[in-house]
């Protein structure tokens, strides 16, 4: 590049490159709240590369890659390095294709890396002006072009359609990718599957699958009182099937004591049976808002009875000789 004229037809150049190591400074701190969104989306972004590429090439007999760990260490090394004026650090699919392609194996390739580039920022800086930005971009391309394989999105498009077409999405842009997969888990979230079935004669099993938190409680009550009402006959206990889900928070809790006074108002009672600890927990807790809910007794306000296993439940309704009824 130095010895052609390629510059002048339009090949751009690096160009002069600061050299010297970086001094410590304290950041300013003044522009937070105007750098704070994008600096959001960069370290997200940086975030999926940095634990696609360690998932991209662990080996084998590699440990498992530990996503917490993994973010502790960026949020390190930014921490130290926004001490020292550097830019955001982070895990490079291509920057690791070069090195696994160079044949790097363990932490001793980083070290060389960090002390190159130590080297080049204090005697060999000058050099890389004449360097041609399109040799960075092949670079690059060449390193990448390796890592795309089509056969997993051939595989995914048998198996589940909508990821499909977000591996599509990401072809185009990686964080459009992501922003809509978030949106479509905030839905899943916000639409649980709700299973139904008579497991025994007035005894209706209503099982919803998912954590239920104040974006879905309301939903999900009103979609379980729609299918008691379309119980012919109707039961004479709800059990609600607690068995996947991972916790209850206020609103929940707040939205099933609307739904065991709307069932005692129609002649019904609300059983719950919550295998895991923590929603049995919360439960017993809501005893105020619930009614007695003890293991023992169904006499509470609202007639709520708790049990540790549906198998439970299922047997102490057939066992009782008279339907059940709502205290008075």
């Amino acid at each position: 590049m130095a010895s052609t004229d390629l510059e002048g037809r339009g090949v751009a150049l690096v160009g002069p490159v600061n050299g010297g190591l970086p001094t410590f400074a304290l950041p300013d701190l003044d522009g937070v709240g105007r750098l704070l969104p994008a600096a959001a989306g960069i370290a997200l972004m940086s975030f999926i590369e940095s634990i696609s590429a360690a998932r991209a090439f662990a080996a084998r007999t590699d440990p498992p890659v530990d996503a917490d760990r993994e973010l502790l260490a960026l949020g390190a090394a930014n921490l130290a390095g926004g001490l020292f004026q550097a830019y955001p650090a982070g895990g490079g699919t291509s920057q690791t294709a070069v090195n696994d392609g160079a044949g790097a194996r363990t932490q001793a390739a980083e070290l060389v890396t960090a002390a190159m580039a130590v080297l080049t920022l204090t005697l060999l800086a000058s050099l890389l002006a004449d360097l041609a930005q399109p040799i960075l971009g092949a670079i690059v391309l060449v390193a990448a072009i390796g890592l795309v394989n089509l056969a997993p999105l051939r595989r995914i498009r048998s198996v589940r359609q909508r990821d499909f077409w977000l591996g599509l999405v990401a072809l185009g842009g990686v964080l459009v990718a992501v922003l809509i997969s978030l949106l479509v888990l905030l839905h899943e979230l916000d639409h649980p599957h709700i299973v139904a079935g008579q497991s025994a004669p007035g005894l209706l099993v209503v099982r919803p699958e998912g954590r239920l938190f104040f974006a879905n409680a309301r939903r999900v009550v009103d979609q379980i009182g729609a299918i008691v009402v379309d119980q012919q006959p109707p039961p004479r206990v709800v059990l609600l099937d607690l068995t996947v889900v991972p916790d209850l928070e206020i609103t929940a809790l707040d939205r099933l004591a609307d739904l065991a006074e709307d069932l005692h108002g129609q002649g019904m009672i609300l059983w719950a049976a919550a295998p895991s600890q923590r929603p049995l927990e919360m439960l017993r807790r809501a005893a105020e808002l619930l009614g007695r809910t003890d293991l023992q007794s169904d006499t509470g306000r609202l007639g709520v009875r708790l049990f540790p296993t549906i198998d439970e439940a299922i047997s102490a309704h057939r066992d009782r000789p008279q339907p059940d009824r709502p205290p008075a």
